[in-house]
């Protein structure tokens, strides 16, 4: 019975307001349909089969071993370690698809980088202009630096940071945020909850854009103390965390702190120089330091592992001068190991991909180059098997 006191409707009368509400609300609109509640919920989970191993690609490599597409990584050092200068290096290189300490890489195509400078912004300018002058190259178009603060600790700054990259139409990329305590304000650096919040909002970036992240972090102020500050679930959710350190001097050494594939202790050692610039529009002197990259220390007793394309190449060269302690003639071993690639490398890779791994294993001190006089052929020489 009705609470009004009314009598209640009769059944023509319920059938008429039931076809009413369902021309309204249902008819023609599937998506406000009632839920069949008997239809098997959605999971999250998804069991990953033999066969799908089989038909998932290969990890590659923007810098072989350490930086891994779609990875999360970090640069950790004390304040005037230069640890922003190594991550700008990094992109710079990566942008013009140049090598990173002789570092083979498995990009076929310029990259996008897009350096979040939370910290300098202002010299940002000349660090980019002192690098293109020592190198000899332009500033890319596929570099760029973005202002704004992207609050990792704060969903809501992610999902803008997210959306603007993907109005920029920015994926398969690079991105480096300069610095952790600039994007995680008033954040308590040891709070392990607080900490995982930004660690899953970094993994939500890396997943929207397709990107790997570099964040550049700050070391302990403690004199004894090399590690970063905060929680150890940063640690926790790294793939990489490369550790710069400065040796004496002007000479600085980055070091694998935590890697998937290059072994811990694994450093390289650059030296800082000072470039000119010129002057300022009121004609005071510009200038600003650039990275001169040096060569791999290994730890003791292990020898750095190779990438697979260093492997195939070393193992060529190798080949081809089994009988050559003293090395052979550049130029000849080239020719000779093109050809042995075979039809596994296009014809038109075959010279580049041959000279950028010579590069990538004479800074491992697996191979020798060198002018020899008085006929000043340049050598290559095997110096470790």
């Amino acid at each position: 019975n009705r609470r009004d006191g009314k009598p209640p409707l009769n059944a023509s009368e319920v059938d008429t307001i039931i076809d009413s509400i369902w021309k309204k609300h249902f008819k023609d609109n599937p998506q406000d349909k009632p839920i069949d509640l008997t239809q098997k919920k959605l999971s999250r989970f998804k069991i990953i089969t033999n066969k799908d191993y089989e038909n998932m690609p290969d990890m590659e490599w923007l810098i072989d071993g350490i930086i891994g597409e779609k990875s999360l990584n970090m640069i950790v050092g004390k304040s005037q370690d230069t640890k922003s200068f190594l991550a700008l290096h990094m992109g710079l290189q990566l942008a013009h698809k140049r090598d990173f300490f002789g570092l083979d890489s498995d990009i076929e195509n310029e990259i996008p980088v897009m350096y979040n400078a939370l910290e300098g912004q202002s010299g940002l300018k000349n660090r980019i202009d002192g690098w293109c002058k020592y190198n000899m190259l332009k500033h890319p178009n596929n570099f760029n630096t973005l202002t704004g603060n992207p609050i990792l600790n704060s969903d809501s700054s992610v999902d803008e940071y997210i959306e603007y990259l993907q109005q920029k139409d920015f994926k398969d990329g690079l991105l480096i945020i300069d610095t952790y305590n600039q994007a995680t304000p008033s954040m308590n650096e040891n709070d392990a909850g607080a900490t995982g919040q930004v660690m899953a909002n970094c993994q939500r970036i890396i997943d929207a854009t397709g990107s790997a992240l570099i964040l550049i972090h700050h070391k302990s102020d403690k004199a004894t103390d090399s590690t970063y500050r905060g929680s150890s679930a940063i640690g926790g959710a790294l793939d990489t965390m490369i550790s710069v350190e400065r040796t004496g001097g002007d000479w600085v050494k980055w070091s694998i702190e935590k890697g998937k594939e290059v072994d811990k202790g694994t450093s390289y050692k650059y030296q800082v120089q000072q470039i000119d610039l010129g002057v300022t529009a009121k004609g005071k002197p510009k200038n600003t330091l650039i990275i001169k990259e040096g060569n791999i220390t290994k730890p003791k007793g292990q020898r750095q592992k190779l990438g697979d394309k260093q492997q195939f190449v070393f193992d060529l060269i190798t080949d081809r001068l089994s009988g050559y302690p003293n090395g052979d003639e550049y130029i000849a071993v080239k020719e000779n190991v093109k050809h042995m690639m075979g039809e596994q490398v296009p014809s038109n890779k075959k010279g580049n991909l041959f000279d950028s791994m010579v590069m990538a294993l004479k800074n491992k001190k697996l191979l020798k180059v060198e002018h020899r006089y008085p006929d000043d052929k340049q050598i290559i020489q095997v110096i470790e098997s």
